[in-house]
């Protein structure tokens, strides 16, 4: 009996040899040794015994090609797999499917998986948190790669009738379906292509192996925890995980953020920002969510940005929306600290973001004594020991929160004043508000005659709606103060609407006699004021500057 069963396996083995470009035969030992030969192409004899054991088909088959369809298996690249046709065993019952992805031999190590959703539409959205009836899991990464989403990769689930990509971040995918009642109603198609790293332009930039940390160095055990140091102009890529495709489920990202010289900018270029922008497909059920801060706005994926080195730094906003993010962020100092955080079910929907690290050169030394964020005590004894013959402050270059108020208090010693002038003066509209304000003068820069903000002794007021910028015109005090204050009512994430490079210095303004009100230098010396004394020209050297080359006239009376 063993002899005659090994001839007919060899014999069926020579006849599929024979005939293998026709058809396919399917030889299975009956208990009498006898050949039994299915045709896959044959009648609906033969059905029972092709669902027993489906065929391998050559590539390129088509809708013959039966394997393709089948839950629980690895799939070449390029393969389109969809889920199983809906037939009387699967209807109405639990269905869970996997797919890993075979890649070619050979193939280097540095590429990633391009997956692209073609339909989807498995399980109901509860709450942003829940995934009701069934859910897709993509899982990037395995114990063997830098990275990986394994512990816990979230799940999707809705209706996508568009196509939506996921870029992976590993050579090594594994995407998991689940159904808990599987109908006609409950669907997916994909397919799959490797590409290199390189060839992910939008992900990695130009000239990838020059900057090998651009996208931060990964912390270690994590999927998306980076750090970045010294970042300049296009040296530093901060993107959410698997850009440009789809963001995953269940993150909570942190990058910490590093520049050489402050303020720090974290701006995006021509790209645009897209965190949980949709909840849903059809824009009529789930509208556009704009681009917006706050808890309230941004209740279930958002971006939170710190204007420091961790969580506990001031908290900068709290982003989420979709659309071109319309201003850039500056921080106040050399460090940013960003977080990034997603629900645990989701839509396949929202692309993320992906910002650029540099440094806004706003930066000058002030000889001064800083109090907070932006309060200055501007002396002629701090000026003199800079050995600086003027002093110079700038307009804030960094962010700031609603209702901030600056004063800048330039002091001088007794018997002198001050002067302040604007080299530089630009006022513009407010473009990175914080806080809406529709009113007039949402920001302003006032001068006062005095040592403190005292509305009777207003020199100027310059507003953000309806004042004139002054270049090079001298403001001056009547006594050794004056004082600059900016009021902001909106806030702003990247710096001040009104922009100023401004100067001061101090003049000896000593006098011998009198002043003559409304004059230049003219001097009366009383007699039982001034029994003796001096007298000499001007002290005052910007009295020979204010006169523009004119000459200088000062009278001087004395009376007994």
């Amino acid at each position: 009996i063993i002899v005659i069963t090994i001839v007919s396996w060899l014999y069926c083995l020579g006849l599929w040899i024979a005939i293998s470009s026709l058809v396919f035969v399917q030889c299975v030992p009956s208990s009498s040794s006898a050949l039994t030969a299915s045709l896959t192409g044959s009648s609906s004899g033969n059905s029972a015994s092709s669902n027993a054991m489906q065929s391998p088909q050559k590539r390129g088959s088509g809708a013959a090609d039966l394997t393709k369809d089948q839950c629980n298996k690895t799939v070449d690249i390029f393969e389109d797999v969809s889920s199983p046709e809906v037939n009387s065993l699967n209807v109405g019952r639990p269905l869970t499917c996997w797919y890993r992805f075979r890649t070619l031999k050979g193939a280097p190590r540095d590429f990633v998986l391009r997956l692209r959703f073609k339909k989807f539409k498995v399980g109901t959205l509860l709450n942003a948190t829940y995934c009701e009836g069934g859910y897709l899991q993509i899982v990037d990464g395995n114990a063997k790669t830098d990275v990986s989403n394994r512990r816990e990769p979230g799940m999707f689930c809705g209706e996508a009738e568009q196509p939506q990509t996921f870029i992976s971040e590993t050579n090594y995918v594994k995407v998991l379906f689940h159904t808990d009642n599987f109908t006609d109603q409950t669907y997916f198609t994909f397919d799959s292509r490797a590409e290199q790293q390189t060839e992910v332009y939008l992900r990695y930039g130009q000239h990838p192996e020059l900057y090998p940390n651009r996208r931060g160095e990964v912390v270690q055990g994590s999927y998306c925890e980076r750090e970045y140091r010294d970042c300049r102009l296009q040296t530093c890529y901060v993107q959410s995980p698997a850009y440009p495709g789809l963001y995953p489920r269940a993150l909570n990202c942190r990058y910490k953020l590093h520049t050489r010289q402050p303020y720090i900018k974290l701006y995006l270029q021509n790209e645009q920002f897209g965190v949980d922008g949709q909840r849903c497909e059809n824009v009529m059920t789930c509208p556009i969510r704009p681009i917006g801060s706050g808890k309230e706005h941004c209740p279930y994926d958002w971006l939170a940005v710190y204007d420091g080195r961790d969580e506990h730094s001031p908290l900068i906003g709290k982003f989420c929306g979709l659309g071109k993010f319309p201003f850039s962020i500056i921080g106040t100092s050399q460090y940013m600290y960003v977080e990034f955080v997603t629900s645990p079910a989701g839509p396949l929907l929202n692309t993320g973001f992906h910002f650029n690290v540099g440094n806004w050169p706003g930066h000058v030394e002030t000889a001064g004594i800083k109090h907070g964020i932006c309060d200055w005590l501007l002396s002629s004894d701090s000026l003199k020991d800079s050995s600086a013959s003027e002093g110079i402050f700038l307009s804030i270059a960094h962010w700031y929160p609603p209702n901030t108020s600056c004063s800048y208090h330039i002091k001088g010693r007794i018997g002198e004043i001050v002067r302040l002038y604007f080299p530089s003066f630009r006022i513009n509209r407010i473009e990175s508000p914080i806080l809406k304000y529709d009113g007039d003068c949402g920001e302003s820069l006032t001068i006062y005659d005095s040592d403190h903000p005292d509305p009777a002794r207003i020199i100027k007021t310059f507003c953000d709606t309806f004042s004139r910028p002054m270049e090079k015109v001298d403001f001056v005090s009547t006594s050794p103060s004056l004082y600059v204050q900016f009021d902001s009512k909106t806030g702003s994430y990247s710096g001040s609407s009104l922009y100023y490079w401004a100067h001061y210095d101090f003049f000896n303004n000593t006098r011998f006699g009198d002043p003559v009100p409304n004059t230049l230098c003219d001097e009366v010396m009383y007699a039982w004021k001034h029994p003796g004394g001096k007298i000499r020209s001007p002290m005052n050297s910007l009295i020979f500057k204010r006169t523009g080359g004119a000459d200088v006239r000062c009278p001087y009376k004395f009376v007994g």
